[in-house]
């Protein structure tokens, strides 16, 4: 189900908590992944995912600490006014932990992680479709997230923190306005 780490990775810590479901339509779900267009990891990391510290990208991922809950679900998310052409679509993993990072952000040595999309933690990356045809805004009208990757989320499975890694990169084609960043975003319910 998962394989363990066997020594310390250096992880960016991902805050105390993320946002609940009961507050969907009134707090911004946190951000996982900084940028969906560029923080793609090589295959070797998504076998070992404490190898991303190493990857080039490892500023642009975000562990999240879960306190609470059963499921998580993902989304992009995009500034209200955002426009695109074409978009192709991206993979990604999500891989839960059984341990949290510390306040550096460091994992444990010893910390065992395994997928919570695919029932194997060597199955295929799940695909990452933008932009889903349907959004919704959150914080008024400033910012919108697209309708969720999994809609019904992810088992948990007792995982106290969760690392999502991007396979391959989503890729808007006339993004506007130019330097538009799209992250993925998670909820816990």
């Amino acid at each position: 189900m998962g394989t363990t780490v066997t020594s310390a990775a250096t992880f960016t810590a991902g805050g105390t908590d993320i946002a609940y479901a009961s507050m969907f339509d009134t707090s911004e779900p946190t951000v996982c992944v900084t940028d969906s267009q560029t923080s793609g990891v090589a295959a070797s990391v998504l076998l070992n995912p404490a190898w991303y510290s190493a990857s080039g990208v490892a500023s642009q991922i975000v562990p999240l600490i879960v306190p609470t809950g059963t499921l998580i679900r993902l989304f992009l998310r995009y500034p209200s006014g955002a426009t695109w052409i074409l978009s192709y679509d991206g993979t990604f993993r999500v891989y839960g932990c059984d341990k949290m990072p510390n306040a550096a952000g460091v994992y444990p040595s010893g910390s065992i992680f395994w997928r919570l999309d695919a029932s194997t933690f060597t199955a295929a990356s799940t695909t990452l479709t933008a932009p889903a045809t349907t959004d919704h805004t959150v914080n008024g009208a400033s910012v919108k997230v697209t309708t969720p990757i999994s809609n019904a989320g992810y088992l948990l499975r007792g995982a106290k923190s969760v690392l999502v890694l991007v396979d391959t990169v989503v890729s808007f084609d006339g993004l506007s306005p130019i330097g538009t960043t799209v992250p993925i975003v998670a909820q816990v319910l």
